[in-house]
């Protein structure tokens, strides 16, 4: 009556729990949910920015394309918890293998990628080599039977990719040159 504020009235609502699952989605979109690992979107995303700065800056760039070999067998034989089992395993060696500024990402079903900067292409295979030895080396405690390996193509950035897809395209054909060429090898 006298123009004056006596009270307020504030509604007020806690939305921790909103942001906390706005969060999780976003994570979901660019995760896989079995390795924890970036996905095959991030993972175009973080080459598309990878690319464009090595062609600025003129420093080495390469990516790596894995698959593992017969992995289906894996599955058909032991079944699909064994090849989660060896996935989880296969993320954990080649984590242990690569530059913590690098992005290793699980590309699909049993391919990963890796995207090594500052790596020359001489770097970059013998990086792959490593990962290539490692991973026929694994065993797991309850499979002491099974035996994986991997073959891997290599492709380095250099002026002849124009663009992200053909430097992509690349490392995949290497990667199948490696697989029709006998499996567990290295291909660039």
């Amino acid at each position: 009556e006298q123009g004056v504020t006596r009270h307020y009235v504030a509604v007020k609502m806690d939305i921790t729990e909103q942001k906390q699952t706005h969060e999780r989605i976003a994570y979901l979109a660019q995760h896989d949910l079995l390795t924890n690992l970036p996905n095959r979107l991030l993972f175009f995303d973080r080459v598309t920015q990878s690319l464009a700065l090595a062609k600025r800056q003129g420093c080495p760039l390469a990516v790596l394309f894995i698959d593992l070999d017969k992995f289906k067998q894996v599955n058909d034989e032991y079944g699909h918890v064994a090849g989660d089992a060896v996935l989880r395993h296969v993320a954990n060696v080649i984590l242990s293998r690569v530059n913590i500024a690098d992005t290793l990402v699980r590309y699909g079903g049993d391919e990963f990628s890796v995207l090594c900067k500052h790596t020359t292409a001489k770097e970059a295979y013998s990086v792959a080599m490593r990962i290539c030895e490692k991973i026929a080396q694994i065993r797991i405690r309850e499979y002491p039977q099974l035996h994986i390996s991997a073959s891997i193509g290599v492709a380095a950035a250099d002026d002849s990719f124009g663009s992200v897809t053909e430097w992509i395209k690349a490392a995949d054909s290497a990667l199948y040159s490696a697989k029709s060429g006998g499996r567990d090898q290295v291909m660039d």
